[in-house]
């Protein structure tokens, strides 16, 4: 992959400086963050509020540590191109408390921003307000979960008391060179990462089936599209190498299918464009069933940069998958570490003009972003800088080359719990335990001995999982005839996935979500992609697993009272109007009659409130195998999307003017939106009674 002007430093956790919050506070009760007393009612001393000003763009933000003991300093670097920019604070939270501190940056320049927060209490610890200063005084404020960066990262209570101790998990600094106009960082070397340490991630992925997990591994680029040469290494020829070793790594996992884009240096997809190519490579990740797409790279940029990255989705339109990948790209990234190579942190990249359907920023790189439609995790690991000489050495060895497939591979046995024996087959006992508390918590009885066998069933042979289980109980014929208000609805899902009782901010906060339009269903998620929920499942043995709510669960869809089959589909009736426009979806789109089950399917989609209309339109059928099977040629696809969302051959003026957008390197879902999001395609909607 060619390198983006924009870098980040990881900033040394050894480093000796110290660190004062520069919030001034009004008098409340105080809490201890950072190592600071902090309240939770933060103001500006100054009666006078600052000027506001238009916030300059911010291209990604990166975390050294997802997890560091307390004693230790974590550092954020915040990427942008504001060369005008003079100060900035961000503030810590802490997430059990809400109590806040906010801290100047370390570092500021034409690049980017470096802050480096000392940590002195355990907890799990977020980002909320950044306040930016320019030359002029002008003050612009966001948070970056507004921007789809909800960072987070976790401090525990094993401080390091000794040097020797310190000494091994040592991270060795990374100096900032700010002299030099292209980087803000040059590498000083090796980073050891101490986060394997810290155990694998609580599973938030699905297994296949017969309880394997669906790796799809992607060597980036081919010789169609080809990416980085210097000094000697043609990327695309050895992210192939690599993607064979940590291919023939997880094979020695029996919990792990490994499927590939591609298995020779030719293009998947027979040379279409860039564009095609890299969206084909991620259905294709879809239609295997992928639990995981994992884009292998080598990077390229000037010769003093050193060293390996991953980047992960941001939390924007499904925020499930951006922590997964987030934990995923973690582990991917310590195992690096191990074996020699300097680390460089994890990195969350958003587009500058691409939206998710929902409106939202979406990611900026196509396979991360396309693998997020599908409801995949997808990262991008760029495994070492072939512009720089020992890198380029450690590629070059065909060793070195095999360790880091295997620190790969083992990256991600360890993000899936997986060892080289196999699975570890659940205990009965704590599995009929987590059905009884469903019975109790949901459905306020005892079970039934069919109910509770069949449940069991399920979650011993790992035909469902904790998430789908409890998805069937909540959706349940049972459940719904109690006819729980929105109130009583969420009181019951933080007892059964949380084990507590509500606490009144968040109570009210899915209550209005409810009341306001959101679906039984997406509430549900949220708390199924919990971290409350996902210890649950730990205590109990069991696998976590996700709710898909844009189609069905993925676990078992039956009554909690019986094994009778109890579909969680939805079939309300659809007007006559979403049923032409669906029908006419299929002929504009996929020029064909559309089929029954397929019509049906979509029509409950929305109803349902699964999906919009917009995303049915764009994602179901633009993003379909059928159409991408097509391999339309860019004049092609914008004659189509001018017939599918105009309804009308293309004028002269516009026709031209996409068409110069896909040359000019612009993107086909660039293309999508601006169709999908035009007022011409509101009034054809409104011709069919629809909005």
């Amino acid at each position: 992959m060619k390198k983006f002007k924009l870098t980040a430093v990881l900033l040394s956790i050894s480093m000796a400086l110290t660190f004062m919050p520069a919030t001034v506070y009004a008098e409340a009760d105080t809490a201890d963050i950072g190592g600071a007393d902090v309240t939770e009612n933060e103001v500006y001393e100054d009666a006078t509020a600052p000027e506001a000003a238009e916030l300059p763009a911010i291209d990604y933000a990166a975390l050294a540590y997802p997890e560091l003991n307390i004693g230790e300093s974590q550092g954020l670097v915040i990427g942008m191109d504001a060369p005008r920019l003079t100060g900035a604070k961000i503030t810590l939270v802490s997430k059990p408390t809400g109590a806040s501190s906010e801290y100047d940056a370390e570092l500021i320049n034409e690049e980017g921003i470096v802050f480096k927060i000392p940590i002195g209490a355990a907890g799990e610890y977020g980002f909320g307000r950044l306040v930016l200063t320019d030359a002029d005084g002008n003050v612009s404020e966001t948070y970056l979960s507004d921007l789809g960066m909800d960072i987070s990262f976790t401090a525990t209570e094993e401080a390091l008391d000794t040097e020797a101790e310190a000494g091994e998990y040592e991270k060795e600094i990374i100096t900032a060179d700010i002299s030099n106009g292209v980087d803000i960082s040059s590498i000083a070397g090796g980073v050891k990462n101490a986060l394997s340490n810290a155990g694998s991630d609580l599973l938030t992925t699905e297994q296949t089936s017969d309880g394997k997990f669906v790796v799809m591994l992607d060597p980036g680029h081919d010789a169609s599209h080809t990416g980085a040469s210097k000094n000697g290494i043609r990327e695309e020829i050895y992210t192939l190498k690599i993607a064979r070793y940590v291919a023939e790594e997880l094979s020695n996992y029996p919990d792990i299918i490994v499927c590939s884009t591609r298995n020779s240096g030719a293009c998947p997809v027979g040379g279409q464009p860039n564009a095609i190519c890299l969206e084909t490579r991620t259905q294709m990740a879809a239609d295997a069933g992928a639990d995981v797409f994992v884009s292998l790279h080598l990077n390229s940029g000037s010769s003093g940069m050193r060293g390996a990255e991953v980047y992960y989705p941001n939390s924007n339109y499904q925020p499930g998958v951006g922590a997964s990948g987030q934990g995923l790209a973690s582990h991917i990234l310590s195992q690096l570490g191990l074996v020699g190579l300097p680390t460089r942190g994890t990195f969350i990249r958003v587009a500058n003009t691409d939206k998710y359907p929902d409106g939202s920023r979406a990611d900026y790189y196509s396979v991360i972003r396309n693998s997020k439609l599908r409801g995949i995790p997808g990262i991008i690991v760029e495994h070492a800088y072939i512009s720089n000489a020992a890198d380029a050495a450690i590629i070059t060895n065909e060793e070195a080359l095999r360790q880091i497939g295997i620190a790969d591979a083992t990256g991600i046995a360890n993000y899936f719990g997986v060892t080289k024996e196999g699975s570890t087959p659940a205990d009965p006992v704590k599995v009929e335990a987590f059905v009884r508390r469903l019975y109790r918590y949901c459905l306020n009885r005892e079970p039934d001995a069919n109910g509770l066998d069949y449940w069991k069933e399920k979650l011993m042979k790992k035909e469902s999982d904790g998430a789908n289980v409890a998805f069937g109980f909540f959706f349940s014929d049972e459940y719904k005839n109690s006819k729980a208000s929105n109130d009583d609805y969420v009181e019951t899902l933080y007892r059964v996935m949380m084990d507590r009782s509500s606490d009144s901010a968040g109570k009210s906060d899915w209550v209005g979500k409810l009341n306001g339009g959101t679906s039984r269903e997406s509430v549900f998620k949220g708390f199924a992609d919990s971290q409350e929920f996902a210890n649950i499942c730990k205590e109990y043995g069991i696998k976590k697993g996700t709710i898909d709510v844009n189609g069905t669960g993925s676990g078992s869809n039956n009554n909690g009272s019986n094994n009778s089959s109890n579909s969680v589909t939805p079939s309300p009736t659809a007007s006559e109007g979403l049923k032409a426009f669906v029908s006419r979806l299929y002929t504009k789109a996929l020029e064909r009659n559309y089929d029954e089950e397929g019509l049906y399917y979509w029509c409950a989609q929305i109803t349902g409130k699964y999906k919009t209309i917009d995303q049915v339109s764009t994602d179901g059928f633009f993003h379909s195998k059928e159409f991408l099977n097509k391999n339309l040629s860019n004049e092609d696809y914008v004659k189509v999307l001018y017939h599918t969302f105009f309804d009308r051959e293309p004028d002269e003026a516009g026709y031209n003017y996409w068409l110069a957008k896909l040359k000019a390197g612009g993107t086909r879902d660039e293309v999508l939106a601006g169709f999908s999001g035009s007022e011409e395609f509101k009034i054809l909607k409104r011709s069919f009674g629809i909005e």
